[in-house]
C-alpha cells in the first residue's frame, strides 16, 4: 500500500476510545507555510487499524476523519476559510468501519489525501457510536507518507 517515503517524525498512535466518545491525535505536516500552494498535496496520511473482534454490530460504525486546524492546533474541525473570509467545507475525508456480526471487523488500512485549502496542523479523529462493544485495547496508527 505504501508508495512514498514514511516520515518517522510524523507518526501517530491512538487507542480506540470508549463507545459514544472520540479521540484526536494531531500532526503538523507544515501546510500552513507560505511556500505551499492551494492544491492537492502529493503526500497522504496512511491509517491502519487492527482486527476489531468486539465490533460485531453491523448497524454501528467506528468513524475515522481527517480534520484540520485553522488556529494553530487550538481547535480542530472539518472545514476551511478562503483568504477573502468566505467559509466553506473541505471535501470530507472519512472512513466508516462497520461492525461484522459474529467475527468482528477485519483489519484494514486507508490512505487519506490532503485536499486543497487544508490548514495545518491536521489530525486523525476517531469517534465511536454509542453501543459499540469495548475495542479500547485496539491501536490505530497513522503515518505521513511523502509523495
Amino acid at each position: 500500500m505504501q508508495t512514498g517515503m514514511k516520515d518517522a517524525a510524523l507518526h501517530v498512535d491512538l487507542f480506540v476510545p470508549p463507545a459514544g466518545t472520540w479521540t484526536l491525535s494531531p500532526i503538523d505536516i507544515g501546510v500552513d507555510q507560505p511556500a505551499f500552494q492551494n492544491m492537492w498535496r502529493q503526500g497522504y496520511f496512511q491509517v491502519a487499524w487492527p482486527a476489531l473482534p468486539n465490533h460485531t454490530n453491523p448497524a454501528l460504525n467506528i468513524t475515522l476523519t481527517l480534520v484540520d486546524s485553522g488556529d494553530g492546533g487550538q481547535t480542530y474541525q472539518q472545514g476551511s476559510t478562503f483568504t477573502n473570509g468566505v467559509s466553506w467545507i473541505l471535501p470530507e475525508v472519512t472512513i466508516n468501519i462497520p461492525g461484522v456480526a459474529v467475527t468482528g471487523a477485519p483489519a484494514g488500512a486507508c490512505n487519506f489525501p490532503f485536499p486543497p485549502d487544508v490548514r495545518g496542523p491536521v489530525g486523525l479523529l476517531v469517534s465511536l457510536a454509542a453501543g459499540i462493544a469495548d475495542c479500547s485495547k485496539c491501536l490505530i496508527t497513522g503515518d505521513y507518507i511523502a509523495g
